[in-house]
């Protein structure tokens, strides 16, 4: 690798697809995230996606890395941590959260400091044109949010070097996650 910046390819409705359903003939279940998925439950329309945020079930992150390996895929090491993994597919940032199942539920535990329980169900079918897509319920969006101060904490307890570099940038470190589904025309479609 040549350490020379190449620029993100932004995503694409068929990229999402394409990614679930690769992800899928592999064996993994992936649910869509993010602002894909907010966008398909409440017609979320924040601009241009910059990635494509993926929930993806499996006991250990290994079944994750594999696919990356496999696929022929770039893995994206700046997001690389415990709980996710991140990768370039045809030059779209891909972030795959992973999300360890059990007999009582789905969790994720960030930087080996916040376990999040995801609530039941994780995801339902959403309509995109003829296909069908698994998307996170707006329940395990909405809760995921209400508890990002406690991932970021993590995050900050994990690498104490950024806090100050992200203050400085963006005037605080708190991402207005809060702001989709509790203003108006918030909820699951």
């Amino acid at each position: 690798m040549s350490g020379e910046y190449v620029p993100l390819v932004r995503p694409t409705w068929d990229a999402v697809v394409r990614e679930l359903d690769d992800l899928r003939a592999f064996g993994l279940d992936a649910v869509l995230f993010g602002g894909w998925a907010k966008e398909l439950l409440a017609g979320w329309r924040y601009g241009p996606h910059e990635d494509i945020d993926l929930l993806v079930v499996c006991p250990e992150i290994d079944r994750i890395d594999a696919f990356v390996r496999a696929s022929g895929r770039a893995p994206f090491a700046a997001k690389r941590h415990a709980h996710k993994r991140a990768y370039r597919s045809e030059g779209v940032l891909v972030e795959a959260l992973h999300v360890v199942p059990a007999a009582d539920g789905w969790t994720t535990r960030f930087f080996a400091r916040h376990v999040h329980r995801w609530q039941t169900p994780l995801a339902r079918d959403v309509a995109l044109g003829e296909r069908r897509i698994a998307v996170v319920t707006a329940d395990n969006v909405r809760a995921y949010e209400r508890e990002h101060h406690l991932v970021e904490a993590a995050f900050y307890a994990e690498h104490p070097q950024f806090e100050a570099e992200i203050r400085a940038r963006y005037g605080d470190t708190r991402m207005p996650y809060d702001k989709f589904f509790d203003g108006p025309g918030g909820g699951e479609a």
